[in-house]
């Protein structure tokens, strides 16, 4: 088990934690008075990357902002931000993680550079993806898979309701 308190992108802890993490408050509460939604929109390496953290199990937080890797289910009550998540991200607010694999749920909106898996959100967003985004809005530069949602763009087409591209 571990807790963090208001961890931010400048900190590089090298921490790795099998288990429970708790932060509380986590500084991603604060994320809505930002600069507007911070989508992930650069193409990015993660061969060797440092992590600051690396969270194997279950995050729990008021919402994690920082460079870390979510291995398991990472849970931001308010708004969240990760390098890696491979498993399940769930936010009441938003989800930015960098490269998803799993399911991305958030009440808000979603954004992933590099999406495997399933996005279900009012806004979902990601550069390069693989599975299946439900939404008011689903925008994706490259995308294969379907989605679902009142106004869907993939490379190939904008439609409202269903959209697909499986090339």
């Amino acid at each position: 088990m571990s807790f963090g308190f208001l961890s931010t992108m400048a900190d590089h802890r090298n921490v790795k934690t099998n288990g429970l993490r708790l932060e509380i408050p986590g500084i991603g509460f604060l994320s809505f008075m930002g600069n507007g939604f911070p989508n992930a929109t650069s193409p990015f390496e993660l061969n060797n990357y440092s992590y600051s953290e690396v969270m194997n199990g279950l995050n729990i937080s008021t919402g994690s902002w920082c460079d870390c890797n979510y291995n398991g289910l990472t849970i931001g009550i308010v708004g969240q931000y990760g390098k890696l998540g491979n498993g399940f991200s769930l936010a009441g607010g938003w989800n930015i993680i960098d490269k998803q694999n799993g399911l991305q749920l958030a009440t808000i909106a979603n954004s992933s550079y590099y999406m495997n898996g399933v996005q279900i959100s009012a806004f979902n967003f990601a550069h390069d993806g693989i599975g299946v985004q439900i939404g008011i809005l689903n925008n994706s530069k490259k995308f294969k898979g379907l989605q679902l949602g009142l106004w869907n763009v993939n490379q190939k087409r904008k439609l409202p309701l269903i959209n697909w591209n499986f090339e």
